[in-house]
């Protein structure tokens, strides 16, 4: 029987006894170690994996830091993140409102260069169906077919009368067929004469000619899609269109935007509209 001091966690030690008259030959010459730690008690056990312990803890804090590190610096990205997101959105912002301020003035522009393309227009016309020759005199060919209308060229003067547009050929007349004759503008030194000349579209037409308001493409448009309205009406009132507006007897007429209702015959609602207006203005 033989003892030997144990260190305890309270820092005292402890005299254990060991019995060795049970030990054989194995366990003496290879056991010593299997002996020792089935004899250890629970505080030596412990007190051999503190080192381990410890040595875990430390690599755990290494790693600990490293991912808190790695989660500061990810904050960061994303705080750059947000305040470069922040800038490009008030950069879009003002993109944005310089864009609409754009728009605005280019619509602002091309309404007014539709009005002074219509201004200028107003004193021209457009005469069809008088034939073309090489080497022409349009002008003199302009003044014979006012004659044949009965109009005196003397009394509306013209500033210049020209063709325009592509020659274009009747394909179904043929390779032989003559080129289509183009279109006359005709500009006048007075803006009245034109309505004096669209006044003789019946003797135009009965000559073989016919004479159209020089419009401006928007206008040539407007006034397409206002067709069907504008025949309803003219069955009973004196329709026009002027600055891209059917008009009855001179008067605007605002039609909403998108296909056109055609009345049922005999009935004419802008008509009503337009003399409660006329009423109110009176009033």
């Amino acid at each position: 029987m033989t003892g030997k001091q144990v260190a305890l966690l309270d820092g005292t030690t402890k005299h254990v006894l060991e019995d060795t008259s049970m030990m054989d030959d194995s366990s003496a010459s290879g056991g010593d170690d299997q002996l020792n730690v089935a004899d250890m008690t629970t505080d030596d056990i412990i007190r051999s994996m503190i080192p381990q312990i410890l040595h875990t803890n430390k690599r755990m804090e290494r790693e600990i830091h490293a991912v808190a590190n790695r989660l500061t610096s990810l904050e960061a990205t994303v705080a750059s993140n947000e305040d470069n997101i922040c800038a490009i959105d008030r950069r879009v912002a003002s993109i944005d409102q310089r864009v609409q301020q754009l728009e605005t003035t280019v619509a602002r522009l091309a309404a007014r260069n539709l009005d002074l393309e219509r201004h200028s227009r107003s004193f021209n016309i457009r005469l069809l169906g008088v034939r073309e020759e090489a080497k022409e005199n349009t002008l003199f060919k302009t003044m014979l077919a006012f004659k044949e209308a009965g109009l005196n060229p003397d009394h509306v003067p013209i500033s210049i009368a020209h063709r325009v547009g592509k020659l274009t050929t009747d394909k179904t007349q043929g390779a032989e067929a003559e080129p289509k004759p183009r279109a006359i503008i005709i500009r006048f030194v007075r803006k009245s004469d034109v309505r004096v000349v669209l006044n003789h579209k019946e003797d135009f037409k009965k000559r073989g000619y016919s004479v159209f308001q020089d419009l401006p493409a928007d206008d040539v448009a407007e006034k397409k899609r206002l067709q069907p309205l504008m025949t309803h009406y003219a069955t009973k009132y004196r329709v026009g269109f002027r600055a891209g507006k059917m008009t009855i007897h001179g008067m605007a007429i605002d039609i909403p935007p998108g296909p056109v209702h055609v009345p049922a015959p005999g009935v004419y609602p802008h008509v009503r509209l337009l003399a409660e207006s006329l009423a109110e203005d009176c009033g």
